[in-house]
């Protein structure tokens, strides 16, 4: 749904109004707290991609772009992943495999980091033949990453992650001494499992 500048400028806390006077004393005279919103929010849009001007009218209506938020945020995630795992030379490689969709090795010069990244299942390779013969001398290599399928393996570890912590606890003598509703969020805990291996 769209929001009204209006509404959002009524909607910022008036807690916030020592935060818009002092914005206001180092900006030039004649600067209003409706302003200075309406600039945050124009900002929003023009730079961050995470707001949409919809209508020009009593000041604009703006639109939340949730999903952009969330990809932008998974994105972050991913990259943060990659450079805790494989380091800067791992996150530049992933940002350009993203920028450029597919790239040949050569284009990338970095073939024991892409290595590492596959064998991690972050980034694919696909075999190009330059003729019938799928000569390898006469083949060239696209590497390429899926965002999708690196979270849905990010999901996968996590899920057996918490079966194996499942299992743990089964194992063990420490199921008696859970109380009644522990016992039977467990269970339930465990038919939700089962349903999601199905």
């Amino acid at each position: 749904d769209a929001i009204s500048a209006q509404r959002i400028i009524r909607s910022v806390p008036i807690e916030k109004t020592d935060l818009f006077n002092q914005q206001m004393q180092s900006a030039r005279r004649g600067v209003t707290r409706e302003i200075l919103i309406k600039q945050y929010l124009d900002y929003l849009v023009e730079y961050d991609d995470i707001l949409r001007k919809k209508d020009e009218n009593m000041g604009g209506m703006y639109i939340i772009r949730y999903n952009e938020i969330c990809e932008s945020l998974k994105k972050e995630i991913f990259e943060d992943v990659i450079m805790e795992k494989y380091g800067f030379k791992g996150v530049r490689i992933v940002r350009l495999l993203y920028e450029k969709s597919k790239l040949d090795e050569k284009a990338v010069k970095a073939r024991q980091k892409l290595t590492e990244l596959m064998s991690g299942g972050f980034v694919q390779i696909q075999e190009v033949p330059r003729s019938a013969d799928r000569a390898p001398s006469r083949t060239f290599y696209l590497w390429d990453i899926d965002y999708k399928k690196c979270y849905d393996h990010q999901r996968l570890l996590e899920k057996k992650e918490k079966e194996d912590a499942l299992r743990q606890l089964n194992k063990s003598s420490n199921i008696q001494l859970l109380n009644e509703t522990e016992r039977k969020k467990l269970h339930e805990l465990e038919q939700i499992l089962t349903q999601l291996v199905v």
